[in-house]
């Protein structure tokens, strides 16, 4: 029994010991392994930070490029030269580096300006833009209101027609060849009173209230903004061919003129890029009822349809032709 009882003794203590020698390898393993993890670690850091100073001196300036709503603005870029090791080049892609953002839209239908294009100047003459004196005071003569003065004082009501002119100045200025800056609007009257027009101004859309605007134009030769003080309409010194940019191809506009396809005829005279056109163009429009629009200034008479249009609807084209081929939207 004393000997089986020592027997069992020698066997618990070698089983104590194989553990705690499994449990000392196992600690050992563990520090092992940390400290090849945190080896690991090291050398890829080292190595990144070496990657990083190699190729350092090879990537220039990095563009930074401005981008605004309302112009376009062109910013000179500097190349980035691309590593000669691809690998590098890979690594340097997953590093973390400030995102550049780039205008990726086309040009067109950006607002132009007169840098890119020499703006449309639009001449309306014989504007039927008279005054008369009535019990009410200085009103607009219109063939509609005073057709018992017109008669008494012999003259052909047909002649009188203002709202023409009205609706020419508001599809000119409310049209996106204005609103980009490039449309220049004078008007001439019969009186031969000569008026300038600002394409910022807001024309009144009823009649009632434009032809109150024309009369105080006419009695004090000028018209101020409220805000601003700009001058918004004004009477200006004849020959209206001074007021013209120097060297303006002049065209008039008559069912009887040489017929042209204003699409084609735009793209051709206007061209897509401004050394592609650096003449400027002068349009003469008639605004009264009917009759030709003879001026001693044109050098050459256009026919846009071979349908008699009026004013406005005639100025739609012309305006809507110039906006496709600059790409104005």
């Amino acid at each position: 029994m004393v000997k089986h009882d020592k027997s069992k003794k020698r066997k618990s203590e070698c089983s104590d010991e194989q553990s705690s020698n499994k449990k000392a390898a196992a600690v050992l393993e563990t520090e092992q392994s940390i400290q090849q993890s945190i080896q690991t670690e090291q050398n890829a850091t080292e190595f990144t930070s070496s990657v990083v100073k190699s190729t350092s001196n090879n990537i220039t300036n990095v563009p930074l490029i401005s981008i605004s709503n309302n112009t376009s603005q062109e910013s000179n870029l500097t190349t980035i030269s691309t590593p000669s090791n691809t690998s590098t080049f890979r690594i340097l892609q997953s590093i973390s580096q400030p995102t550049i953002k780039t205008n990726t839209s086309t040009n067109l239908g950006a607002p132009c300006s007169s840098k890119c294009h020499p703006p449309i100047t639009i001449v309306l003459v014989r504007a039927a833009l008279e005054t008369v004196k009535t019990k009410k005071g200085y009103e607009l003569l219109t063939a509609d209101t005073h057709s018992a003065v017109l008669n008494k004082l012999n003259k052909d009501p047909a002649l009188y027609r203002p709202d023409i002119v009205h609706q020419c100045l508001l599809t000119l200025l409310d049209s996106p060849l204005n609103k980009a800056g490039l449309l220049q609007v004078y008007i001439h009257s019969d009186k031969n009173q000569l008026i300038y027009v600002n394409p910022s101004i807001r024309i009144p859309r009823t009649f009632k209230r434009f032809a109150g605007l024309v009369v105080q134009l006419l009695h004090k030769l000028k018209i101020r903004s409220a805000d601003s003080q700009d001058i918004l309409m004004s009477i200006i010194k004849n020959p209206v061919t001074q007021h013209f940019p120097a060297g303006s191809l002049k065209l008039g506009t008559s069912v009887t003129g040489e017929l042209v396809n204003m699409t084609k005829f735009a793209q051709q005279i206007g061209g897509l890029k401004a050394e592609e056109c650096p003449t400027p163009i002068v349009f003469c429009v008639g605004s009264h009822a009917s009759g030709p629009a003879v001026v001693d200034w044109t050098e050459k008479t256009i026919s846009i349809s071979q349908y008699p249009l009026s004013a406005s609807v005639a100025l739609g084209r012309i305006c809507f032709s110039f906006e496709n081929a600059w790409g104005i939207l």
